[in-house]
């Protein structure tokens, strides 16, 4: 199989390999690979309890600007569901 990435990307992925990062191009794919096996499909219900420790925390300690970003991200969720 033979796949195209952008100069920024490959600039990228030779970084991170020679900091250490990944030991080749092969085993970066296969983790980008893996993990976009594991959300295919998710339902996002993990997201509900951090959304719910959020609210509290805001309830809290306030912050109008992130109330909207949450009530927003419940909307989304909701619409998933």
């Amino acid at each position: 199989m033979n796949i195209s990435i952008t100069p920024e990307q490959q600039k990228w992925l030779e970084t991170q390999i020679s900091c250490g990062n990944f030991a080749s191009v092969e085993d970066a794919v296969q983790l980008a690979v893996n993990n976009l096996m594991a959300y295919s499909g998710d339902d996002f219900a993990w997201v509900k309890p951090l959304l719910a420790e959020a609210e509290v925390s805001l309830a809290k300690n306030g912050g109008s600007a992130a109330s909207l970003v949450i009530a927003e991200w419940q909307s989304q969720f909701e619409k998933q569901s």
